[in-house]
């Protein structure tokens, strides 16, 4: 493995630049100097390089280049304007379990005092009264500018209302999905060490298990009747870290749970799904799908997540359920965000699908994070008309990637066309009504995906309904006179 410490800066263009690079390659170190930005002011660099990305350490797999776009922040970082609210952090006693934790060795948050001569840089990038800034571990360098939470502070400092903010912002979800032969009991770590019963994990992912806490906080998952010795005793510790979800157990292979699909059952898919857009009459946009980048924030926010779960998977239950993928070959993988990212993930977007769909909608399902596997392939389909109407496929990552997954889409019309997705871009689409899938197999290593569904706010049967919003010559008429024509 190598470790790479940086100082990075960035100006007012949001351009980083490398100020010092440490490689340590097998005891090794070598240094390599590289000019650094020059801000409007005239100083050089900024506070954010100084502060959060000092000593900063980043785990890259040996053999791997190093793109600064690929690295990612260690720790969850607290960046304080003034020596007085860094005391107040670092000193006080309300909130003593989190603050605690952050002085074991180790500390799962850094609070770190920026440079006082580039307060300037502070001011005009979060605002003039902004005292602290919060970066959870795993944001991508790239996005620390658009991924963070700041607090502005009245003067003098309101110490408990300060307190108060930071805590909800070390507030986390983490869960548990169960995958051992005994049920597992949670048990939450008090202030004096003592374990307080907290609930249970039950067997798969369908009884998944999640608990709000705050970042340093610490569970004990056990096995319930299994005993230290025992063939599947299970006993783990955690520390909540950020949001997260963790998987006890090894799952059942669901490779080779049957025989590949005829072509029979490849033309019955297509019929059986070909009727199921056609009673969709309702259209959205002159298309039906639209490529885009990603908003910064919520993909600020995607990667973050992946990054700190993408070692945290399950394979998707296909077996007895669907042959749309071919999990039979290879199984399809879950990172499963916690409820109340879903809502986060959700809420950014939304204003965006809302523009592009001409609609007020409201969200409905949230899948991902998922990941297909070399060989993977989709069947074309559309998705469930009750609530998939405006829809949206987020590229998270891809790898070893030796062709283009080219995504195959119709049109309201039922023209075909075929693109491809690269990370940090999103396919718009109505997915009720357009055709959609991947029918040749990828060729890569991996490929992840986040979806986004939603359907019009306070319309039943909208497939049906308020027909004379489609767009002009999209009514259900004009689209049956072109698809003769």
């Amino acid at each position: 493995m190598y470790k790479i410490g940086t100082s990075v800066y960035m100006c007012k263009m949001e351009r980083l630049k490398l100020w010092f690079v440490w490689l340590s390659i097998c005891g090794l170190t070598l240094f390599a100097q590289i000019p650094v930005c020059e801000c409007s002011d005239g100083s050089s660099g900024s506070w954010l390089g100084d502060v959060v990305f000092e000593d900063v350490n980043y785990i890259v797999p040996a053999g791997e280049e190093h793109p600064k776009d690929k690295k990612k922040l260690r720790h969850n970082m607290v960046l304080t304007r003034d020596p007085v609210t860094f005391d107040v952090l670092e000193n006080q006693g309300v909130w003593n379990h989190v603050l605690a934790a952050m002085r074991e060795k180790g500390r799962v948050v850094k609070i770190l005092q920026a440079n006082p001569k580039q307060l300037n840089d502070i001011r005009n990038k979060f605002g003039a009264k902004v005292d602290i800034v919060f970066l959870r571990k795993g944001t991508p360098v790239e996005y620390a500018y658009d991924f963070f939470e700041a607090y502005e502070a009245n003067d003098p400092i309101d110490v408990e209302e300060l307190l108060r903010w930071f805590v909800m912002q070390t507030r986390a979800e983490i869960g548990w999905v169960n995958f051992s032969p005994d049920t597992l009991n949670i048990l939450w770590v008090n202030e004096e060490g003592g374990l307080v019963a907290n609930g249970q994990v039950h067997f798969g992912e369908p009884k998944t298990e999640w608990r709000y806490s705050y970042i340093g906080h610490k569970f004990v998952i056990e096995s319930k009747t299994l005993k230290e010795g025992d063939e599947g005793y299970v006993r783990k510790e955690y520390i909540v870290l950020g949001d997260s979800i963790n998987v006890i157990g090894t799952q059942e292979s669901q490779k080779g749970g049957r025989q590949d699909m005829s072509q029979q059952e490849f033309d019955n898919i297509a019929n059986y799904e070909n009727k199921r857009a056609d009673r969709i009459q309702r259209v959205f946009t002159d298309v039906g799908f639209k490529k885009i980048p990603v908003p910064r924030k919520l993909m600020g926010s995607i990667l973050t997540f992946w990054y700190n779960n993408r070692f945290n998977q399950f394979s998707e239950i296909w077996k007895g359920k669907s042959v749309y993928v071919n999990w039979w070959t290879e199984v399809p993988t879950m990172a499963v965000p916690p409820f109340g990212l879903k809502q986060k993930w959700h809420g950014l977007f939304q204003p965006v699908l809302e523009e592009w769909s001409n609609s007020v909608l409201q969200p409905t399902d949230l899948y991902g994070v998922r990941t297909y596997y070399d060989g993977n392939w989709l069947v074309n389909h559309v998705d469930r008309h009750e609530t998939h109407a405006v829809s949206a496929i987020i590229n998270v990552e891809q790898s070893g990637i030796r062709s283009d997954w080219e995504l195959e889409i119709k049109d309201v019309y039922g023209n075909v066309h075929h693109t491809d997705l690269q990370p940090g871009e999103a396919m718009l689409y109505e997915s009720a009504k357009v055709m959609h899938g991947r029918p040749l197999p990828l060729e890569g290593d991996n490929y992840t995906n986040c979806f986004f569904h939603y359907q019009p706010k306070g319309e039943k049967e909208w497939w049906l309904n308020n027909l004379e919003n489609n767009p002009p010559g999209l009514r259900p008429e004009s689209i049956q006179q072109q698809k003769e024509l």
